[in-house]
């Protein structure tokens, strides 16, 4: 996991110095370079909510487990 996570960092990185080398030559590559960390911090916070009704889920889950597993006698 920690050999993806530096991946996609060295990955982050190299895409930050092509914008920044593309933004200099042309204009337009700044819009798109704004234009797509916005994209990415929307990601980040669907990323974020995903997890967070995942975790409300299993938290119902585990309560209902008991009365499901219980069958007839809960």
């Amino acid at each position: 996991m920690d050999e993806l996570k530096n991946l996609k960092d060295r990955m982050t990185s190299a895409l930050a110095r092509i914008e920044n080398a593309g933004a200099q030559k042309d204009p337009a590559v700044s819009t798109l370079a704004a234009e797509n960390a916005a994209l990415q911090d929307r990601l980040k916070r669907l990323q974020a909510a995903r997890e967070a009704d995942r975790a409300e889920l299993d938290a119902l889950i585990n309560q209902i487990r008991p009365l499901i597993e219980g069958g007839e006698n809960a």
